[in-house]
């Protein structure tokens, strides 16, 4: 028993950065957010992507 709580206590320790990470706190999902740019730039480096757009003239 003991082993199986501080093996649960390092899962947690574990996953409670990812959790801060990927938090959800400000995400609305009930709202539609549309941008219209030119793409200046895309990447994908694991295990986030980026869009580069441009807006107004700036990168």
């Amino acid at each position: 028993m003991r082993r199986f709580a501080l093996l649960t206590l390092a899962g947690f320790t574990l996953a409670a950065p990812a959790l801060a990470h990927h938090g959800w706190g400000s995400y609305d999902d009930t709202k539609v957010v549309t941008l219209t740019a030119p793409i200046e730039s895309m990447t994908y480096e694991n295990p986030h992507g980026e869009l580069g757009l441009q807006f107004e003239g700036k990168s």
